[in-house]
Order: C-alpha cells, then structure tokens, then sequence
C-alpha cells in the first residue's frame, strides 16, 4: 500500500496544554506499507516536517530534548527549528512494546535558528558552573545556539543519539564553545560528551596558560536530565591530560604528573608577561578547577567503597 500526502495540516495538542504541541501546514509526503522478513513495516519517505516552527518551553521539553538536551526544561526560550526526516520505519506487527522500540528506525536533522535560552536547564547549569571556575569570571545567563546549527539525530535501541549541537555564552565571548554529542534515552538517562574551547583572548599572553587551552576540554555528562552528573571521559584522566599540555615542550619525553603541571603552571603566571592580563583569576581559576576535579573523584571512590 502507498499513499501520498498533499497540502495537509496536522496539529497535535496533548491535555497538559491548550497551544498545539505541534502544528505543521503544507505537509507534503509519501507513506508505504512494506513486507519485510521480519514482518509489515510502516515507511515514510523523507520530508521536511517542520519548516521554522516557533521553539517553545513545551516543544523544548515534550519530544526536542531528546535531540537538543541543552534545550530542555527551558523556561525561557527564543527562536525557531526545522525538523528534517531522512528515515522514518515502524513496525505493525510486533506487539510487544520492547521489541516494537527496538525495532523502530527514525533519523534525520534538527535545525536550530537563532536559538537563545537561559540557564535554567541542569546540563547547561553544570557546564556554566565549570566555565566559571576555568575563567575566573562570573556565571553566565544567557545562551546562544550557533545561528542554523544542524544537529543530526537517530532514534535507535530506545535511545536519541545526537551530533552537532553547538552553543555559546555571549556574555563571556562568543568564541567560547561548547558542543555536545551523545545518547538521550526515552527514560531520560543521559551520555554525553561535552567538548569545551576557550578563546584566545582568555589565554592573552601567559604561554602555559595558552598550551592548557590550546585543544578543546573533553567531559562527560552522565545521570538524567534532571540530575546530571559532570564526570571524566571513561578510561582517561583528565588531571593527566591537563598536566600533559602543561609541561614544557621541551620536557615532553618526561611523564606528565599533577605536581609539575602546577609547578610550571606557577612559574609561567609568575613571570612577567606583556600586557596586562588578569593573572590571579586566571591562576585562580585554573588552580580550582584542578581542585575540584580532585575532590569529585575522591567523593566518586569514596561513594564506591564498600561500606
């Protein structure tokens, strides 16, 4: 069986709101009913589904977070998204739930058209939190997604696997970068990872300070929506990393060690460099990042311990 869609208007409304969820006009696609080996499977041909739809809270929180999880549980939201569906399979057959999920194929591409949003979201207020104590700034408010970032997503195994989301914290500087990639699963457990660059111009000219920044930071976000938690990448240890850009290049045979990174860390903020660039909360900020990376494994191996 095949039918084809023209010039259709779907509104969705679900009881918890009176606005249309969803509300897409001049829909325009091919549906088919297939024979597979497995049994009937329910195929749309790809489509444009949504094109410059207005973002609202309730779109951010009720089926966007799972592609854009910056963007969820936002109280405040600003611009528009496209929704671009390259594949879209559903089976009519399976009768179990688990096994109709698993077997559910969906991929495509959201576009994020300016796009801002405050800092009300868990996985953006951790990230902020991090961004602060690195700088030695303030915390930012406001966020900024790059103007027509294209996230491509893949619904798979239960879970939304995303790539691409790029946002920014215009009040610190808009080359201040955080992307994120990762799985979103339908029950709202999370694994991300967040790649963090920082500008130049909070390195200035402090050269140790340069080499520590001079390849984006890479974290890990874990837990749920709601509760995430900011972890090192599984199997590295960032602290070995970080000490690791910040030897001399000259001792680059030497094993990188916690201790010398802060030494030389130290010596080049110490040194008098050109300009004037704020030295202390640089040194600050770096110095308590490094702390409190410390504290949160030794808080992770002492929850681990058995009693």
């Amino acid at each position: 069986m095949t039918a084809e869609i023209k010039q259709a208007e779907v509104i969705v409304r679900t009881p918890q709101s009176p606005e249309p969820l969803i509300h897409v006009d001049n829909l325009t696609t091919t549906l088919r009913l297939e024979s597979t080996p497995s049994g009937r499977q329910f195929v749309a041909e790809p489509t444009l589904l949504m094109d410059r739809v207005t973002l609202t809270p309730e779109a951010c929180q009720q089926g966007l977070q799972f592609v854009a999880p910056l963007l969820a549980d936002s109280a405040t939201v600003a611009g528009e998204f496209s929704l671009d569906v390259s594949e879209f399979r559903l089976p009519v057959d399976e009768s179990d739930p688990e096994a109709r999920a698993k077997a559910t194929s969906i991929a495509g591409r959201v576009t994020l058209h300016r796009v801002e949003t405050g800092l009300r979201n868990p996985l953006l207020a951790q990230i902020a939190d991090l961004v602060a104590r690195l700088t030695g700034g303030q915390r930012a408010q406001l966020v900024q997604v790059f103007e027509d970032t294209v996230v491509d997503f893949e619904y798979r195994d239960g879970g939304v696997y995303h790539d691409g989301l790029a946002i920014v914290l215009p009040e610190l500087s808009n080359d201040l970068v955080i992307r994120t990639s990762g799985r979103v699963g339908l029950d709202e457990q999370i694994d991300l990872t967040v790649l963090l660059s920082l500008p130049p111009d909070l390195t200035r000219s402090i050269p140790v300070v340069r080499r520590l920044t001079s390849a984006p930071l890479e974290f890990r976000l874990t837990g749920t929506l709601d509760d995430p938690q900011l972890n090192f990448p599984e199997g590295r240890n960032l602290l070995d990393e970080l000490a690791g850009r910040l030897l001399d290049p000259a001792d680059g045979s030497q094993p990188a060690t916690v201790e010398g990174a802060i030494g030389n860390l130290i010596n080049g903020l110490t040194a008098e460099p050109k300009g004037k660039p704020d030295v202390e909360k640089t040194a600050s900020g770096i110095l308590n990042l490094i702390q409190t990376l410390r504290d949160g494994k030794r808080k992770k191996k002492s929850q681990d311990a058995p009693k």
